[in-house]
């Protein structure tokens, strides 16, 4: 599923989790070149990622990405729910490798209070 949200191109990267729990859920990361292009198209108005991030259009843009992606899927693999994360992951910040890929453990531990509020506080990171 995370490879199939990031077909999209405003999608840079998507943590799907879930796992225990009775529907799966994204963590996803925008692309912020094309989503910003994509903006500045409509006349969006933003100043740094976490302010496009945060803007309710984006949050539709890639609401309408995640229903593209689960077409076709079983409801068991279909992403129910989504936050967006209002940063870039950095391997900097330990969130990825030097390669990019995702040090889900840590996105898990990190971004723990964005995966509570769509579960709810019995989830444990």
């Amino acid at each position: 599923m995370e490879n199939t949200l990031k077909v999209s191109p405003y999608v840079k990267e998507a943590v799907v989790v879930g796992d225990g729990e009775k529907f799966l859920a994204a963590l996803v990361q925008i692309d912020f070149e094309n989503v910003g292009e994509w903006a500045t198209q409509r006349r969006i108005p933003y100043t740094t990622f976490k302010s496009l991030a945060r803007s309710p259009q984006v949050r539709e843009l890639v609401s309408a990405e995640i229903e593209r992606a689960n077409d076709g899927l079983a409801p068991v693999e279909q992403v129910r729910a989504f936050r967006l994360l209002d940063k870039e992951l950095d391997h900097d910040d330990n969130e990825v490798t030097a390669t990019m890929k995702v040090r889900r453990k840590t996105i898990e531990a990190k971004f723990g209070p964005l995966i509570r509020e769509i579960y709810g506080p019995a989830r444990q990171p």
